[in-house]
């Protein structure tokens, strides 16, 4: 018996010469190899557009520390009363030295453990603030982040997390107990004292934070580039308080002031309030000031007792 050609096959054939068919099945091995070419990159590229965003978000959010490491930390002048002051350094998990100040000698028997913000040391950080705090009976602990101030390391997101970390986990080794603690978080500061707030329910206070780092950016940018600084940041890092703030048990409380057009209320304030109002644990506190001001005339908010009376910690 003969062989009887596959009538499809016969028709395939007759369509072109064996040359156009070798033509043609060379163009779908290489349109497929491209293809899979472009696959195999995307991840890569996508790699690099989110190491840019961070590169772009976190030198705008940090900035240049190197003036930070020229300044030496001392207790401060304004503080009155007895006083017990030293020197402290502790290391992070992953090894890096952590130098802060240790004021000690209070009579309320609770700490306060300060977070500071960006482009600032925890010498550099408001100094009158310690005072009206030791003056009010608080001992303090105030440290440098990761690649701030004499702090080793790199200045990053996650630095400022294991830095934060490594601060709470010398007090508790210094027999202060959760309860007694208050981690105080200024402005860049608050995602700290958020992390600790949601990881070991410490009782926190936002001072003149943000909601969600990108809303800063936003604000900040120029018409016209308000959306894509948005962009960038939500790329390139966290900092996102709002969506972290529901996993706090301890006590909260989100102070505003009411000149600050860094965190302007409608973007961080009211957002946050709108959101968590209905939950026990949180108030919500408006004091004169602009974000970089805290006083009343001479007198710091913290120092009127209807001011300490609202926080309640």
């Amino acid at each position: 018996m003969g062989f009887v050609a596959n009538p499809i096959q016969r028709a395939s054939v007759s369509d072109c010469s064996p040359f156009e068919c070798f033509d043609k099945e060379s163009s779908s091995e290489k349109v497929i190899k491209l293809v899979l070419e472009v696959l195999a990159v995307i991840p890569f590229l996508v790699r690099m557009f989110k190491a840019t965003c961070t590169f772009i978000s976190s030198h705008y959010i940090i900035g240049d520390l190197s003036s930070l490491k020229k300044i030496n930390a001392g207790p401060s002048n304004y503080i009155t009363g007895p006083i017990e002051a030293k020197k402290v350094v502790f290391e992070t998990e992953g090894g890096q030295h952590i130098h802060g100040m240790h004021y000690t000698g209070g009579h309320n028997g609770k700490t306060i453990l300060i977070c500071s913000g960006s482009h600032q040391s925890q010498v550099s950080f408001n100094q009158e603030l310690f005072c009206d705090f030791r003056n009010q009976g608080y001992n303090i602990l105030a440290f440098d982040y990761e690649g701030f101030g004499e702090s080793e390391g790199s200045a990053s997101e996650t630095g400022i997390y294991r830095s934060t970390e490594a601060a709470y986990q010398y007090l508790m080794r210094n027999h202060v107990s959760k309860e007694n603690l208050i981690c105080w978080g200024y402005s860049l500061g608050s995602s700290a004292a958020v992390y600790l707030g949601k990881k070991y329910g410490t009782n926190i206070v936002l001072d003149r934070g943000f909601s969600k780092i990108s809303l800063v950016a936003y604000a900040r940018a120029p018409n016209g580039l308000k959306s894509l600084a948005k962009f960038i940041f939500e790329q390139g890092v966290g900092f996102d308080n709002e969506s972290e703030l529901s996993k706090c048990k301890g006590k909260v409380r989100v102070v505003s002031a009411m000149d600050d057009t860094d965190m302007p209320k409608i973007h961080h304030f009211d957002r946050l309030k709108d959101k968590f109002k209905h939950l026990p644990n949180f108030r919500f506190i408006e004091v004169p000031g602009s974000h970089d001001h805290i006083y009343v005339g001479q007198t710091f908010w913290y120092e009127k007792e209807e001011f300490r009376n609202q926080l309640d910690l």
